[in-house]
């Protein structure tokens, strides 16, 4: 349906600037990425983004002692 799409374009969007923020990519070349290895972008980004949500935890806890 139409909210699936939307999300799938807002993911695919997502990834192509986690690959350009993270790794330098250039527009088209992170566009290519995704199309060609969405899977692998996608296991990359989760992984870097729960490790980032695990330190934000962490400090939260330190904050709140």
């Amino acid at each position: 349906n139409r909210y699936n799409k939307e999300y799938e374009q807002y993911y695919i969007y997502a990834l192509e600037q986690f690959l350009i923020n993270t790794y330098g990519y250039s527009e088209h070349d992170a566009k290519v990425k995704v199309m060609q290895d969405f899977d692998e972008v996608k296991e990359d980004f989760e992984m870097k983004e729960m490790k980032w949500t695990n330190k934000l935890n962490s400090l939260i806890q330190l904050i709140l002692l």
